[in-house]
């Protein structure tokens, strides 16, 4: 059954907001897709999927919502059904870039399962939609050694630090071009849908690029069909030849996740 945010977990605090908090422009209506991570647990432990199930309530958030705060306790964990999360480093000089992101693959909100009660990131919707979501406290004691829900996120803690490598390296070393295939390309699988809210500036952010430098990219990924975009919303036109226009990296990527998170396996 869906509910609707305002019947969160909590009744004091919203997911996905804080007090005083921007909800960014409305989400936009989204269709209900399982996210993989629960799907997997699914396939391999119907029983303990079916416990788990009752904690999960479902949340539709809209871009630039906060789902977290710096040195901040987590209240949720999430797994988007449709939206994307992001975590920011903001510096000292207010300058800010995104180290990792949360689609339908995975969750939001690992640092709790790690055992931590915060994190040094700034959380927030980098694109809108659903995600279900359940308190930090709930997933401690349903995640906890010898589940097949703690053996999953196990494995999806290893994609999320072979995939902040893969990115160092990328950003050091490919051009702005490559790594704006790459990231469009990771944000079509995260939302499985060809068009999603998107602003320039919020891809500078998540490339740690300049406004003007991204502008100029997207122009040019605009003008040899391979995207649209008009008025902060972006459509994936040609997906194969985005593809051949990114980097290595996106493949790494998406073959680690196989390696490591596969039905099949």
């Amino acid at each position: 059954m869906r509910r609707s945010s305002t019947d969160g977990p909590q009744a004091d605090r919203t997911p996905g907001t804080r007090a005083g908090a921007s909800r960014g422009e409305p989400p936009e209506v989204s269709t209900w897709r399982p996210n993989y991570l629960l799907r997997l647990l699914e396939a391999k432990s119907p029983s303990e999927y079916g416990r788990i199930l009752p904690l999960l309530t479902t949340t539709t958030l809209a871009r630039g919502a906060v789902i977290a705060e710096p040195g901040v306790r987590i209240p949720f964990v999430y797994f988007p059904q449709g939206c994307v999360t992001s975590l920011i480093k903001v510096l000292l000089n207010g300058k800010q870039i995104e180290v990792g992101t949360a689609g339908i693959e995975g969750m939001a909100g690992m640092p709790v399962f790690h055992g931590a009660e915060s994190m040094p990131l700034l959380g927030l919707i980098q694109v809108s939609g659903d995600a279900q979501c359940m308190t930090a406290e709930e997933l401690r004691k349903v995640a906890v050694p010898g589940t097949a829900l703690h053996s999953i996120l196990q494995c999806y803690a290893q994609f999320q630090f072979d995939q902040a490598a893969q990115s160092v390296a990328c950003n050091w070393m490919h051009r702005i071009e490559h790594r704006c295939a790459r990231w469009l390309l990771m944000t079509h699988d995260r939302v499985q849908r060809d068009e999603f809210d998107l602003t320039h500036e919020y891809l500078a952010t998540m490339l740690g690029a300049r406004r003007a430098g991204v502008t100029q990219v997207a122009d040019s990924l605009r003008e040899a069909g391979l995207i649209r975009y008009q008025r902060g919303r972006i459509a994936i036109v040609d997906r194969p030849g985005l593809e051949r226009a990114a980097c290595e990296c996106y493949e790494s990527d998406r073959a680690d996740y196989q390696r490591l998170l596969s039905l099949e396996s």
